[in-house]
């Protein structure tokens, strides 16, 4: 069976940022061979940024947050829903609509999560089925974890990606693309997902 995402109509939204980030501030300094502290909280500001537009590009999540998957119908055929933004940390929930419009929660035994598969997956246990749901629009919400728990668990070339664009942005003091700096758009290509654009 194929994983079901791009066959349903869906929505994906952040819910919980990260609490910390793949790179120090430290880290951006030696690399931009800053000696003082004046400017530390811009550089704070620009790792933020440097990751945000590091994840939209490669259509990843870096560190651990939050995301909300909202779906119109589940698959017909049980097949496996693909979670965007990989890598997978876990489900939290899967609430829907019942056949009379009534909220339901999922009982975690009644589902499969696949952390290991790339992305990551959710499916009906063995022996059971996705429920019947509500005929509207976000009948389902399926909250779940993405990234990873620690910067030392991120890959090194995502990191790099994010202290060459925060490097980058506290030198022109502007927002930046990874489409405008070619060694960064290569550093995230390898991985990025292109199931979910």
């Amino acid at each position: 069976m194929a994983d079901v995402i791009t066959d349903i109509h869906w929505a994906a939204a952040r819910t919980v940022p990260p609490t910390s980030e793949p790179v120090t501030v430290a880290e951006v300094k030696e690399q931009a061979r800053i000696s003082h502290s004046d400017e530390d909280a811009l550089i704070a500001r620009y790792i933020k940024l440097g990751r945000e537009e590091a994840e939209l590009f490669a259509r990843r999540q870096f560190m651990l947050a939050t995301w909300a998957l909202i779906l119109d119908d589940l698959p017909s055929d049980d097949s496996p829903i693909a979670l965007p933004y990989p890598p997978l940390a876990g489900v939290t929930s899967i609430v829907y609509l019942d056949s009379d419009g009534v909220s339901q929660t999922m009982v975690v035994s009644e589902y499969r999560v696949d952390t290991s598969s790339e992305p990551g997956r959710v499916s009906p246990a063995y022996g059971t089925s996705w429920p019947a749901t509500y005929d509207v629009t976000g009948a389902i919400t399926i909250t779940y974890t993405a990234g990873a728990a620690t910067a030392a668990a991120v890959l090194e070339r995502y990191k790099q990606a994010v202290l060459l664009l925060a490097v980058e942005m506290f030198e022109t003091r502007e927002p930046m693309k990874v489409e405008a700096n070619s060694t960064v758009a290569r550093l995230l290509r390898p991985d990025r997902d292109y199931r979910f654009s």
